[in-house]
């Protein structure tokens, strides 16, 4: 049982060690997507006014920026759920470390009095709890990603989308290239 205890132990240390570095290097951090802004230059198509322009791709950069920290959110949501898991994980072993039985001696009767009830129903409410949050941390490291890549198509749409405008001909083409920033980067 003493294997089981130094066991417990070292994955708590490990633990400790984990949630230092994921905070001290911000591991799962994606930096907000960057793309050329339209600089002070730009002063609008001949078609539309460069504060209406402006104003579209402001609201379009925000909705980048507020999808690329949703994304942040469930990354550091996953890796607390992971965290929490790996704990239970080293809490189970440590109560087997510590309640469980030592092999006996030799030609020994066996104990066959078993882990304490109350041991056994803690072992089965941390066992649970460690499934569930593995499955909700896996689920939304995955969702992080999903939001990473969104904000990324968005930082894409932007930059195609501030080409068109500029290439516009009419100020209904231009406006129509607005239009779909908007419809877009809102979904």
């Amino acid at each position: 049982m003493r294997a089981f205890r130094l066991v417990g132990f070292l994955l708590l240390v490990l633990l400790l060690c984990w949630i230092a570095s994921a905070v001290i290097l911000q591991t799962g951090y994606q930096k907000p997507p960057s793309f050329l802004g339209l600089g002070s230059a730009f002063e609008g198509s001949l078609q539309l006014p460069a504060e209406k322009i402006a104003a579209a791709f402001e609201a379009a950069r925000s909705r980048m920026l507020a999808v690329n920290e949703l994304g942040t959110e469930f990354r550091i949501i996953g890796d607390v759920a992971g965290w929490l898991s790996f704990a239970a994980t080293a809490a189970i072993t440590l109560i087997v470390g510590f309640y469980g039985r030592p092999v006996p001696a030799a030609g020994a009767a066996p104990d066959t009095e078993g882990l304490p009830a109350r041991s056994v129903r803690l072992i089965g409410v941390l066992a649970a709890l460690a499934a569930i949050l593995t499955g909700f941390g896996n689920l939304a490291n995955v969702k992080s990603g999903d939001y990473y890549k969104r904000a990324d198509a968005i930082r894409d749409l932007i930059v195609r989308s501030r080409a068109e405008v500029i290439d516009a001909k009419t100020a209904e083409a231009a406006q129509a290239v607005l239009d779909e920033l908007a419809l877009q980067a809102s979904r």
